[in-house]
């Protein structure tokens, strides 16, 4: 049975982060992810899948606790039979016949630890090249809030693979159609919470998860379901720094951009963040009402059509040549003159388009009403 974050995974962006680091480590290249402190679920399962899916390697799992010693006599001690009495490197340890082939997941390794293990980890990929990639313990080292940069680390057998800027809006709108796939026939009204419940989630797959079980109202008015979600990150100063949005999981790059998340922006509360969640709401709105309307006026025009004679003179004195030209608007002016009832539905998708091209959002009352459902 699919889970909830297995599906996540495989989705476009998430996989291919996926296939980056279980890339690396199965050509024998270590792997260092630098990721903000709060990492998506699951994580070292879906990397673990990918990397054995016939569950034939070896696997090792291992949490620092700020131990004492190195790095690598604390792995020495963990991983060879006989461990030596004097102090080793990541180059010696490394070179060890001892060693077993496999994969080696380190836990716990935050910025505290991250000089002693960047040292340790340089010097035990010089050690790997003169091992068969095939024969190598390869390290998934995930350090968090590790600066995505890392400058200095990169060598031939380890590969820095930051969690940054791997989701797209695509991929949400993906997870949440499948969180709400037995909810039966989708009408407009889940189209539109689908996609508010994707802009508003960005990058943050559980926000996803809850912005997905929230009706339309609630979508349209989200600022205190996401001052809910957000209390639990402490997100109660906004830093300067890109890099400790980034390492704080305030902000994360989506579709190329930089995004800030949602819950920020609600716990701010200032008018600037008011109006960027507006303007994400509105921007969701047009991307399934903008074409449900086109949609409803083709249909309109061809019910209409033979009473529909071009060319339409309009009252602000142009002309219109092709039927299928009219819009909304002026098909309800067009039928009007001619003293034809004008369906309830033609006022109603006016109002939709109007709001939308003037950068308002649509009201759920508006996009609830059944008229529009009945072209």
């Amino acid at each position: 049975m699919t889970t909830a974050s297995s599906f996540w995974w495989s989705l476009p962006g998430p996989s291919r982060f996926i296939e980056a680091v279980a890339g690396s480590l199965n050509d024998g290249r270590s792997v260092v992810v630098p990721t903000p402190r709060i990492r998506p679920p699951q994580f070292n399962d879906a990397i673990r899948r990918a990397c054995d899916p016939a569950g034939s390697f070896q696997w090792f799992e291992f949490t620092w606790r700020g131990e004492k010693t190195s790095p690598a006599n604390w792995l020495a001690r963990q991983l060879l039979k006989d461990s030596p009495s004097v102090h080793v490197d990541g180059r010696i340890l490394a070179l060890s016949n001892e060693l077993p082939s496999g994969i080696l997941w380190i836990h716990g390794l935050t910025m505290e630890h991250w000089l002693a293990w960047k040292d340790f980890l340089k010097s035990y990929a010089a050690g790997c090249l003169a091992r068969p990639a095939h024969d190598r313990m390869a390290i998934i080292a995930p350090v968090a809030g590790l600066n995505p940069s890392s400058q200095g680390v990169t060598d031939v057998s380890l590969a820095v693979v930051p969690w940054m800027g791997w989701v797209g809006s695509h991929d949400q709108l993906s997870y949440i159609a499948w969180q709400t796939r037995d909810r039966g026939r989708r009408t407009v009204i889940d189209e539109v919470s689908i996609a508010i419940a994707a802009e508003l989630s960005g990058f943050d797959p559980g926000l996803a998860e809850v912005l997905s079980t929230l009706p339309l109202e609630k979508l349209i008015n989200p600022i205190s379901t996401l001052c809910e979600y957000s209390q639990d990150f402490e997100w109660t100063t906004f830093p300067t720094s890109q890099f400790e949005q980034w390492e704080n999981g305030m902000v994360h790059y989506t579709d190329a951009s930089l995004t800030i998340h949602s819950g920020v922006l609600a716990m701010k509360g200032d008018q600037t963040s008011k109006d960027e969640l507006t303007h994400r709401i509105w921007r969701a709105q047009v991307s399934v009402l903008l074409p449900f309307v086109e949609m409803r006026r083709r249909a309109l025009v061809e019910h209409y059509m033979s009473v529909l004679i071009p060319p339409f003179r309009l009252l602000s004195g142009d002309v219109v040549d092709r039927v299928f030209d009219l819009e909304i608007g002026q098909l309800e002016w067009e039928l009007t003159r001619q003293q034809q009832p004008v369906p309830r539905c033609v006022s109603i998708l006016k109002q939709i388009r109007n709001r939308l091209a003037h950068l308002k959002i649509v009201p759920a009352e508006l996009i609830r009403n059944p008229a529009i459902s009945m072209v």
